[in-house]
């Protein structure tokens, strides 16, 4: 849709129309008696547990390894699929805008159908298996954007690369739970999104000097590597079967 609007109405309606609909939003949040009411303070018992505790429960292999999967999916997304697959199919493939939103829309409707039907798969089957497809299923679809050029088969390859990348979202999160302690979850989940979020800045950072000094096709080569390296992270956690 943002592809179309650029094209139809230029360039900067798209982040108009963001900013608007994100102050609909702040509005809606801060006039909301419900949101008022709400109490975050429970009023039970919480524990002590100390800094040096919790920095104890952080330092294991098997957090460590879910983490790193983590800042890879992001990098990824962000650096090769969000940074460099539009300036390839632009300025390579000579796609316009509005279809190269709608590449990006596709994959978005793939990651939305693996988050919707990965925790089924995830229960049945477990956690790693769902996430080692994923990682396949997107390590293969990341090279081969460079491998087709019509715009059925890149539709395809986008659903599919979303698919997988939303099967690794889904599984890693439910993984997370089952690498520390109950106590040490807030510390998990803070250095889980920190790698998380440096993943996606160091991304376009990184993938662009790649793409000057290497080429286009190298970086798409280089983010499926990194991608399907993560199989060996994925061995380092660990899982509780039911």
């Amino acid at each position: 849709m943002g592809g179309f609007l650029a094209e139809q109405m230029g360039f900067s309606f798209p982040f108009y129309l963001s900013g608007g609909l994100t102050a609909i939003s702040l509005l809606i949040v801060s006039t909301s008696g419900s949101l008022k009411r709400l109490n975050v303070y429970s009023g039970g018992e919480t524990a002590n547990i100390s800094l040096r505790k919790t920095l104890g429960g952080l330092r294991n292999r098997r957090l460590l390894a879910i983490s790193v999967i983590n800042f890879s999916r992001m990098f990824i997304n962000y650096g090769v699929v969000s940074t460099v697959l539009p300036l390839y199919l632009y300025d390579f493939l000579r796609f316009n805008v509005g279809f190269i939103g709608v590449i990006l829309g596709v994959r978005s409707l793939g990651l939305c159908f693996a988050i919707f039907s990965s925790g089924v798969m995830s229960d049945k089957i477990g956690r790693k298996p769902v996430a080692s497809i994923g990682i396949l299923v997107s390590s293969l679809c990341i090279y081969s954007y460079t491998m087709v050029s019509s715009p059925l088969a890149l539709l395809l390859i986008g659903f599919f690369d979303g698919w997988g990348m939303g099967m690794i979202q889904i599984a890693i999160w439910a993984l997370l739970p089952e690498q520390v302690a109950s106590e040490y979850m807030g510390g998990a989940i803070g250095l889980f999104r920190t790698f998380m979020d440096a993943g996606a800045v160091a991304g376009p950072i990184l993938t662009l000097p790649i793409q000057l000094t290497f080429g286009t096709n190298n970086v798409f080569l280089s983010g499926a590597t990194i991608l399907s390296a993560m199989i060996l992270s994925l061995l380092v956690a660990s899982e509780h079967k039911t």
